[in-house]
């Protein structure tokens, strides 16, 4: 068992801590501007979809993408 105090091993994030919610909060996630990270989902340029009038992304998979891409956005 880990203790509370430890970091969670990579890997081991519940969904509900994975799933960010809203484009100001994946803004916030990948560092850029509320009205950059709204250009970027618009236009499909980062792993998100849209769930009725809510942006979401998962923690994981963005940060994947950006490692894999080698782009800062």
């Amino acid at each position: 068992m880990i203790h509370p105090a430890h970091p969670k091993p990579p890997g081991t994030e519940t969904l509900g801590e994975d799933i960010l919610w809203g484009a100001r909060r994946i803004a916030e996630e990948i560092g850029v501007p509320a009205r950059k990270a709204y250009y970027l989902l618009e236009n499909g340029l980062i792993p998100a979809r849209k769930i009725g009038r809510d942006w979401c992304a998962r923690r994981s998979v963005l940060n994947q993408h950006f490692a894999v891409s080698g782009e800062a956005a």
